[in-house]
């Protein structure tokens, strides 16, 4: 039995924010979950990721503050269902409350399988404290520390959770994004090549995507930044598996100073 199911609102009582730049006459920033394709039966662990672009503090006066929080639920690469690297869900809004925001969150990874969530750790105090306090600490991915290490000169191995946006690892997150929006699919049925970018059913994070500088606001790139750190990670984590198993000893020796770091 799921912890959590998703209602469609057949109403129309909830109103997703679904254009970049958000119009300035919505009669709310609440937003609401669109759900583009439901978690199979029984996921396995790690087929479904979380990108959480959270909110800084509660929202006083929200015609000043245009900056929302953003998640995305993506499916990674897998062989038991129909479908990968592709996203299923997302979120963008601004309640009044941020802890809404955390809640949404949580319920979606409960929903999605307990999937992993990567949050961006310069502003997710706040979420990393929620998270705790409902006793889902666990569903919050650790730092990626193996991709911290290939772009930071004096990288330190700590034990935080989420992903750190600021100088290299920015530019390393754009680098990865890029890479994964060109990365080619298949083919269509007037034989020209399909790529990741054309399966997004995000029309405002394609217009966040068309738009993006880093002085600007856009949090739903910014909710995908986390996703494609968390995947560099597992292929970091993957062929330093495969390399520790070819060849322990030498594996040792070469690592022999990680081991015995504070």
């Amino acid at each position: 039995k799921q912890p959590v199911r998703f209602i469609a609102d057949l109403t129309k009582k909830l109103q997703p924010i679904i254009e970049y730049p958000t119009p300035n006459n919505l009669p709310t920033l609440e937003g609401a979950v669109v759900i583009y394709e439901p978690p199979i039966y029984d996921p396995p662990y790690g087929l479904y990721k979380i990108g959480y672009d959270p909110v800084y503090h509660d929202d006083v006066d929200r015609k000043l503050v245009r900056s929302l929080g953003s998640i995305i639920v993506y499916k990674t690469s897998n062989k038991i269902s129909a479908g990968f690297d592709e996203i299923v869900a997302e979120y963008t809004g601004r309640p009044d409350n941020t802890d809404v925001i955390n809640d949404i969150c949580l319920k979606l990874s409960l929903y999605y399988g307990k999937a992993g969530v990567m949050v961006e750790s310069d502003k997710g105090k706040d979420a990393v404290a929620y998270f705790k306090r409902k006793g889902y600490f666990h569903l919050l991915e650790d730092q990626p520390d193996s991709v911290i290490a290939r772009v930071t000169k004096n990288p330190t191995v700590s034990r935080v959770k989420g992903a750190p946006m600021t100088g290299p690892m920015k530019a390393t997150a754009e680098k990865f994004t890029l890479k994964w929006l060109l990365t080619e699919r298949g083919v269509n049925g007037e034989g020209k090549i399909v790529r990741n970018m054309d399966l997004l059913p995000s029309i405002p994070l394609v217009q966040e995507l068309i738009m993006y500088n880093r002085d600007g606001n856009f949090d739903r790139v910014s909710a995908l930044f986390p996703i494609m750190l968390s995947i560099e990670e597992d292929i970091e984590k993957s062929i330093d598996t495969m390399r520790r198993e070819s060849n322990p000893a030498r594996y040792f020796n070469d690592n022999l100073k990680n081991f015995f770091k504070k």
